[in-house]
Formats: C-alpha cells, sequence, structure tokens
C-alpha cells in the first residue's frame, strides 16, 4: 500500500485550471479541488474537480 502525506503549501490561486475540463477553477472553490503534489516536486501541482466523471487522473 503506498504511503501518503499532507503537505502544507501556499497555492497560486490565480491560475488554477482543472486537468480534466480544462476550465478554470474559481479561489473561493477550493473545496471542491483534488490537489496532486506529484513526485514531492512542490512546482508539479496538478488540479481536477470533484464533480469532474470519471477516476482521478493521477
Amino acid at each position: 500500500m503506498a504511503n501518503y502525506r499532507i503537505v502544507v503549501t501556499e497555492l497560486n490561486v490565480t491560475n488554477m485550471v482543472c486537468n480534466k475540463c480544462k476550465k478554470f477553477i474559481n479561489p473561493m472553490e477550493l473545496h471542491k479541488i483534488v490537489m496532486y503534489i506529484v513526485a514531492d516536486k512542490f512546482t508539479d501541482h496538478y488540479y481536477e474537480h470533484v464533480e469532474c466523471p470519471g477516476n482521478f487522473t493521477v
């Protein structure tokens, strides 16, 4: 089983776009997103709407 840890980082809320639907993510709706930090690199962030259909990308 994979090990997960919670990472707190500053979000750049000015240009968040959903990986699936490519729509802008409103900063007031951050509770509706899933954020991935891939391979513990803080420069590679991936965001998806929780409502987007199907499995998550990562």
